[in-house]
């Protein structure tokens, strides 16, 4: 379960991409980890700075995939899918600390939402 650290966005942004211009499934997952490393800040798993240096590689690394406001919603939709969700929750496992994962967070959507749109949509 650790190694799917970034793979329950990843794959819904992948998903999304899908039928439209596929992106490569590493980059979604790149850009997965940036948006569950904001969710590990918001969880407190995280420190600012730890979030600071992995959104400076990935920003650096990979162009922002073309996501607007109005694509949330879909990717919510896209998210509530995966296999590791339980009980109609969205399940992640987050980065505890550089080297350290935990699993089984689950956040409410509106703070899911927040986070996609903080870190994946454009201005």
């Amino acid at each position: 379960k650790k190694l799917n650290v970034g793979h329950t966005i990843g794959h819904a942004i992948e998903g999304y991409f899908l039928d439209k211009n596929p992106i490569h499934h590493g980059y979604c997952v790149a850009w997965g980890l940036l948006v569950e490393s904001r969710l590990a800040v918001t969880d407190k798993l995280l420190a600012v700075e730890e979030f600071d240096e992995i959104k400076h590689v990935i920003t650096s690394c990979y162009p922002k995939p073309e996501l607007y406001e109005n694509d949330i919603e879909s990717l919510l939709n896209l998210l509530l899918n995966d296999k590791k969700n339980d009980s109609n929750e969205i399940n992640f496992n987050l980065i505890n600390g550089f080297g350290n994962v935990t699993i089984n967070h689950t956040f409410s959507k509106q703070a899911i939402k927040n986070a996609l749109k903080l870190e994946l949509c454009q201005n």
